[in-house]
């Protein structure tokens, strides 16, 4: 047979890295690379009906982990029900059919019980600025929240603008009568990934200035989102900003 034999890996599907992946590897060699498609091949996906219910999971569970299972918004419909979610720290979505509407029920669901959730991984759901929006309205009444992963989404320039200023706590106009709102000063979050969105240039600006004033801020992946897509102006003051807060 010519196929490629598959690469070694060791697979912990339970947050132990820092970043809180999905996937941890352990190689002898540092230059190998893993991909999505070495642990989930086309063959082996699912997908859960719509009218299965998954919100109980969140009523007792510490970790939450559905991944892979086609999951949207009306699998999440009932979790405004869910009065409490006394132990969930961490909770792994990625690669399920949310959407916007899946996105807000759940944010919706996290802040009305004031839950103590420290990492929230929502990849290749399909979320776009409006979700990513409001999740950024969300942030403020998730003081826990540290890590969050929204990678191969749709968030576009105005989504990923709203998430800096709210993570960044950046003063913002206040729509009702153009007078600038009295800055919040930064949030506790340390981890932000959007690889694989499109936060273009605006986009950039905005997270280079974040990066200057944030005094917690560890990890921001914004790899894949063009942002040398018109002029590489913005591109060099994320980069100036990220060399200046090292």
């Amino acid at each position: 047979s010519d196929a490629t034999p598959a690469r070694p890996l060791y697979v912990n599907n339970i947050n132990s890295q820092r970043l809180h992946c999905c996937f941890r590897t352990l190689y002898g060699k540092d230059e190998m690379e893993l991909e999505h498609s070495d642990i989930m091949q086309d063959r082996n996906l699912v997908s859960i009906p719509y009218e299965v219910d998954a919100c109980s999971a969140f009523a007792v569970a510490a970790s939450v982990d559905l991944q892979h299972l086609d999951l949207g918004p009306m699998n999440l419909a009932s979790l405004s029900r869910v009065t409490e979610m006394p132990m969930l720290t961490h909770i792994n979505l990625n690669h399920n059919s949310l959407g916007d509407a899946g996105i807000e029920a759940l944010f919706r669901a996290l802040t009305e019980v004031q839950c103590s959730v420290v990492h929230v991984a929502a990849s290749s759901n399909a979320i776009g600025d409006e979700g990513a929006a409001f999740i950024a309205s969300s942030l403020g009444s998730l003081p826990r929240l540290t890590s969050l992963e929204l990678c191969d989404n749709f968030i576009q320039e105005s989504g990923s603008i709203a998430l800096a200023e709210a993570i960044g706590g950046l003063a913002l106009p206040d729509e009702a009568d153009g007078e600038e709102a009295a800055p919040v000063g930064p949030l506790a979050v340390l981890s932000v990934d959007l690889r694989g969105n499109r936060s273009r240039e605006l986009g950039a600006r905005r997270w280079a200035e974040v990066i200057c004033a944030h005094p917690d801020l560890k990890f921001l992946c914004l790899a894949q989102n063009e942002l040398g897509c018109n002029t590489k102006e913005y591109f060099l003051d994320l980069v100036c900003a990220a060399v200046a807060s090292a």
